[in-house]
């Protein structure tokens, strides 16, 4: 998890993280300046932070993508198509 804030939230999604898929869990708390955001982006290019997302829909159901959501059946980030 990436963040710029930490909560107990974070800290709890964490330790269910671990416990539920067995997975190593680990947080980075960061300030928007360049020194981390160049951080972030060696742990992108090194593979060693990778963002976790569930499903992706097109634009077009961009509907079913909330109704989804609002179910909470996945774990991630739900991510919107936008064709260019």
């Amino acid at each position: 998890y990436v963040t710029t804030q930490l909560s107990p939230k974070l800290i709890g999604n964490s330790f269910y993280e671990y416990f539920a898929s067995g997975r190593s869990v680990q947080s980075v708390v960061v300030r928007s300046s360049r020194m981390d955001m160049d951080y972030l982006m060696s742990l992108v290019v090194n593979q060693k932070l990778r963002q976790q997302s569930d499903r992706s829909f097109p634009l077009t159901k961009m509907v079913q993508a909330h109704r989804y959501q609002e179910k909470k059946k996945g774990v991630g980030k739900i991510l919107i198509e936008v064709a260019h």
